[in-house]
């Protein structure tokens, strides 16, 4: 499967500039770590700068693009157990 644009710019290093072009202007980020989604292409950007520096760099492990289907991330504890369960 081809990469999507946004994973191979964010793999890649692009700019914010490169980055906001591949963004809707209407574009939402929600996030568990978000009390509310985050609206707009630079507002979405910033929030991904934000985790970038905290958490970067960012590697994508699986991409999925049926639109038909719901993705499910489990994110497993120190003891191996599911700690933490997001369905998009």
């Amino acid at each position: 499967m081809r990469k999507h644009p946004f994973r191979k710019a964010v793999e890649d290093g692009a700019s914010r500039n490169d980055l906001v072009k591949l963004l809707s202007p209407d574009a939402e980020i929600l996030a568990p770590m978000l009390t509310k989604p985050v609206a707009g292409a630079q507002q979405v950007l910033s929030i991904i700068g934000h985790a970038v520096r905290i958490a970067g760099p960012i590697e994508y492990l699986h991409e999925c693009a049926d639109t038909r289907q719901a993705c499910t991330i489990l994110v497993d504890g120190e003891d191996g157990l599911i700690g933490r369960r997001f369905t998009t």
